[in-house]
């Protein structure tokens, strides 16, 4: 990839293209997939060079001009998290894992409305920290919702992980994503 070709595509368009290559069910290597889904530490995914490869591709194994920390244990947790993902869909994780309704809106007592991800799990994801905390959460989420995600969104969720990020989640939870703040794309910002 050129060097031009990486300032004009966001984290999440290079993290799904190196998940299209490297974890897709058609198009991947089943072996890596398998390997970076085994890995139990960010130095453990070190030894995988597929992971490597995508921290090349977000740029994350450069000296850090912005003093941003852990850019390399970022690219090498999403590359462990992206080996969970078996299908790009358009929908984010967060609404396929919420409420389909806003609750008290309508009849949540029928099993289609309720959320797969319970709240007590859901305050946990929002409260974790950067790393193996987080990282190990949004595995299970994955593997409740049957490995389904928007993995552009994901991607870039988990690379830029804040407050904002952390508000967008809760309002595309409790199924209130129409009146959610706007966030400005933090790639137009920093890529």
């Amino acid at each position: 990839m050129s060097n031009a070709a990486a300032t004009t595509t966001t984290i999440g368009e290079r993290c799904r293209e190196w998940w299209t290559e490297y974890c897709g069910p058609t198009t991947g290597d089943a072996a890596v997939r398998a390997r970076l889904r085994r890995c139990r530490s960010t130095a453990e995914a070190l030894t995988i060079a597929p992971a490597i490869g995508l921290a090349r591709r977000l740029r994350a194994t450069r000296p850090e001009r912005d003093g941003s920390a852990g850019r390399l244990e970022r690219a090498l947790d999403l590359a462990r998290l992206l080996a969970h993902v078996s299908s790009d869909v358009p929908e984010s994780v967060m609404r396929i894992a919420g409420y389909r309704h806003f609750p008290g809106e309508r009849d949540t007592s029928d099993e289609g409305s309720r959320p797969v991800l319970s709240e007590t799990r859901f305050k946990r994801l929002l409260l974790a920290s950067p790393g193996e905390e987080l990282l190990t959460l949004l595995v299970r989420l994955l593997a409740q919702v049957d490995g389904r995600a928007d993995i552009a969104r994901l991607a870039q969720d988990v690379w830029w992980w804040s407050d904002k990020t952390r508000e967008r989640w809760a309002f595309e939870y409790y199924a209130a994503g129409v009146a959610a703040p706007v966030q400005q794309d933090p790639d137009e910002e920093r890529a």
